[in-house]
């Protein structure tokens, strides 16, 4: 978990916000993944950087969630806090308020990589981000307005409410 501050602004996942983020993240995933999805634990090969700065203001990255943002905190934890990132499979960035972003989070469709933004730090958003790192694309909804179980339609995206690539939370179904 990368955890990103800079000079106007300091709101970004704490130390104490960490530990219920990743259990209930990694707990999650595991529930989900009937079981076959394990994450290392903390400190034992999972890893959340200290609250690290980053040059400029927060409006540098405004909306720069999978570019400039993740491309520099990348390099701030490798260059300024000697994090080797190639030991990890996968790495997040979580920020808070600021930087803005329209987004609760976004994710690299199989590629490594996500962004918690907003503080939005729950499992289900985490979740859902990293299920397009694993390759997984939004579940949709068939909508036929109530006419027809098959037929004519149009897709909703986000609308399987089942599912968390869906609407589906944070809870398993």
């Amino acid at each position: 978990i990368l955890r990103p501050r800079f000079a106007d602004v300091t709101d970004t996942m704490t130390d104490a916000q960490v530990p219920g983020h990743f259990n209930s993240f990694s707990n999650f995933m595991y529930e989900m993944s009937w079981g076959k999805l394990i994450f290392a634990g903390l400190g034992q090969g999972s890893d959340a950087t200290p609250v690290m700065l980053l040059p400029g203001n927060a409006a540098d990255y405004d909306n720069a969630g999978l570019g400039k943002l993740y491309d520099t905190c990348k390099a701030v934890a490798q260059t300024n806090y000697g994090f080797n990132l190639g030991q990890y499979d996968f790495i997040y960035v979580a920020t808070g308020a600021r930087p803005a972003a329209g987004y609760a989070g976004l994710g690299f469709v199989r590629g490594v990589g996500f962004h918690l933004a907003n503080g939005y730090y729950g499992a289900g958003t985490a979740s859902h981000e990293y299920g397009h790192n694993l390759g997984l694309n939004h579940a949709n909804f068939w909508s036929t307005l109530g006419k027809t179980i098959i037929g004519g339609g149009n897709s909703v995206e986000y609308g399987d409410g089942n599912d968390t690539m869906g609407g589906g939370g944070s809870t398993p179904q």
